[in-house]
């Protein structure tokens, strides 16, 4: 399942361009955590490599991967838009 969610998809041409103005580079280790439910999300991230696994934790299991996104994807920009 892939959300499909790029920044063509997300903002219009204006938008786009002034926010990309903003952004910078990022890398991380394989299995790093973005973000925790419940916590602070101040930031979002455009995959450029490599794949980013969305988990929900389960008590007393493993956490189940719900989305697997991938290049040019968005993650954490969900935020930005009602209901929060």
């Amino acid at each position: 399942m892939t959300s499909a969610t790029t920044m063509t998809t997300a903002l219009d041409p204006v938008r786009r361009d002034r926010l990309m103005s903003l952004a910078r580079e990022a890398s991380f280790e394989a299995g790093t955590r973005l973000f925790e439910e419940g916590r602070r999300a101040d930031r979002f991230w455009i995959v450029r490599t490599g794949t980013i696994a969305l988990d929900l934790r389960v008590p007393g299991r493993r956490p189940a991967v719900i989305e697997t996104l991938g290049y040019g994807e968005l993650i954490g920009w969900s935020w930005h838009f009602p209901p929060h």
